[in-house]
C-alpha cells in the first residue's frame, strides 16, 4: 500500500483526506491512502518517514511550509527561489529515505489568478508572511502583478497592519488572505482592514477554503466587489503534487 498523507499543526481545517479519498475512489486506485499526520514539532518529519516506509508523499500546511526546509535532502529550483514548500517527494535508497520539496501552491495560484489579469490588476496586497504568502507572491510577480505584504509584526512584510488606510486599500485591486484568520476555529476572525475603502474594481481572494465564505469575503459584498475563496488552488495543488509524486 501506497501512503500519501499532510503533515501541520492543526489538520481539523483540511478538506485535502477527503478530496484525495474521492479522487482514488473515483479513478479505481485501489493501493493508495491518503492520511493526516499532525505533528507537534516540524523535526519530526524524518520520524514519520523512517517508521513508515510505504509513505510515498506529503503535502504540508500551516505551519511547517518554511520551517521544514532544513529537514529536507533536496529541492525544487522554485521552491528555494520561493522559500516554502507545500508538496514533499519521498524515494528509497539503500534503506535511507531521501526527501525533496516542491512548491505546487505558486503554479496552483497562478492559474488561478491568470483569467483576472484582464480585468486591470496592477498592484495587489497580501495579508500575512508565512509560506503561503510566499508562493503567492512568486505567482503574482510572475503575472506582472505589484506585490505589497502586510505583516502582523513590524518589519516582516512592506507594510503592517496599521499602515494600511483607506488610501492604500484603493491602490491596490487584489487583497489576498494568506493568514489562516477566518478558518475553522477562528471563523467569525478576519484581518484588520479599512474595509469601507473597497469598492467594485476590488478582488477579495482568501486562500481558506474552509468555511467556503469566511468573515473576509462576506466583506466584499456591501462594495460590490468580487469574492473568491481557496477551492479551486487546493484542486489544483492536490492534482500537482499527484504528479509530483508519480514522477510526472
Amino acid at each position: 500500500m501506497k501512503i500519501f498523507g499532510l503533515i501541520g499543526k492543526n489538520l481539523d481545517h483540511s478538506w485535502s483526506c477527503s478530496f484525495f479519498e474521492e479522487k482514488f475512489r473515483k479513478e479505481n486506485i485501489s493501493d493508495c491512502r491518503y492520511l493526516n499526520f499532525p505533528l507537534e514539532e516540524v523535526s519530526e518529519i524524518r520520524k514519520l518517514v523512517s517508521t513508515n516506509r510505504d509513505i510515498r508523499g506529503l503535502n504540508l500546511t500551516i505551519p511547517y511550509k518554511s520551517a521544514v526546509i532544513g529537514y529536507l535532502d533536496q529541492l525544487d529550483f522554485n521552491a528555494e527561489q520561493i522559500g516554502a514548500v507545500n508538496c514533499i517527494r519521498i524515494t528509497r535508497h539503500d534503506g535511507l529515505a531521501v526527501l525533496k520539496g516542491f512548491n505546487t501552491d505558486y503554479l496552483a495560484f497562478f492559474r488561478t489568478i491568470l483569467p483576472l489579469i484582464p480585468t486591470g490588476i496592477e498592484k495587489s496586497l497580501i495579508l500575512g508572511n508565512g509560506g503561503a504568502a510566499k508562493a503567492v507572491s512568486f505567482a503574482l510577480r510572475m503575472a506582472g502583478i505589484g506585490v505589497t505584504i502586510v505583516s502582523r509584526r513590524h518589519g516582516a512584510g512592506d507594510l503592517h497592519f496599521t499602515e494600511v488606510d483607506g488610501n492604500v486599500i484603493r491602490d491596490h485591486q487584489l487583497i489576498v488572505n494568506a493568514t489562516p484568520a477566518g478558518s475553522v476555529g477562528s471563523s467569525e476572525s478576519l484581518p484588520p482592514l479599512p474595509y469601507e475603502a473597497l469598492n467594485e474594481r476590488h478582488i477579495l481572494y482568501d486562500l481558506v477554503y474552509n468555511p467556503s465564505d469566511t468573515a473576509f469575503l462576506q466583506k466584499a459584498a456591501p462594495s460590490g466587489a468580487r469574492a473568491i475563496n481557496g477551492m479551486e488552488m487546493l484542486t489544483i495543488q492536490a492534482e500537482l503534487s499527484w504528479q509530483i509524486w508519480n514522477g510526472s
